[in-house]
């Protein structure tokens, strides 16, 4: 009984990671990318300063430590995807896709950008000495990663985004919404909401 528990179980994780390529290779889905601090939007960053919000919530140093990092590899993904697009250009690969690929590094340099824009303003809230001692580390992985998931199939870079964003929506959520309730800066809330998505469908097929 024990033995037929343990082999459904398997049987389980093999059909979940089966799905899980599947959908990858095969599936169309649905991909929402948030845009946050667009070019017309206005934050007053001294405003957020001189209402010390990491003082008042001490909960909050750490949140804002954990988005700075995470853009600082966002903006680091988008720089490695780049990377890799001109490699599989230099390379003669996706020749028969050029037009996908132009889309994709015209995706990768907007939201390059965007998160460029945010990482700045978190620069201008935080100090220097607020930030990660880990900061190295995340510029070298997000590079990697933006890199590794682009050379090989384009379209991984789609699928990075997708897993990113889901994770730092609902990271960005939590403090929204602790924040709201302790009745934080609405300047310091209205950096952290995204003001627009950019709703995306992923190819049927993996492009090599």
């Amino acid at each position: 009984r024990v033995r037929e528990h343990g082999d459904t179980t398997m049987h389980r994780r093999v059909s979940t990671a089966r799905s899980l390529y599947v959908n990858y290779l095969g599936h169309t889905r649905k991909l929402r990318v948030r845009s946050l601090c667009s070019a017309n939007q206005s934050i007053d960053t001294s405003l957020i300063r001189r209402s010390q919000p990491m003082t008042t919530s001490p909960w909050l140093l750490g949140e804002m430590r954990s988005n700075h990092a995470g853009e600082t590899g966002a903006v680091r993904i988008y720089t490695g995807a780049l990377w890799a697009l001109d490699m599989r250009k230099w390379l003669g690969w996706g020749r028969n896709h050029v037009s996908y690929e132009e889309r994709l590094r015209s995706f990768a340099e907007q939201h390059r950008q965007s998160e460029q824009r945010h990482l700045d303003l978190l620069e201008q809230v935080m100090r220097p000495s607020e930030f990660s001692v880990l900061l190295p580390g995340w510029r070298v992985c997000g590079w990697c990663l933006g890199a590794v998931s682009t050379i090989w199939c384009p379209r991984g870079l789609y699928v990075t985004t997708d897993a990113v964003e889901t994770f730092v929506e609902k990271h960005y959520q939590a403090q929204i919404r602790q924040l709201q309730v302790e009745g934080g800066c609405p300047e310091l809330i209205r950096m952290l909401k995204p003001v627009s998505y950019t709703h995306l469908t992923l190819p049927t097929k993996r492009i090599v």
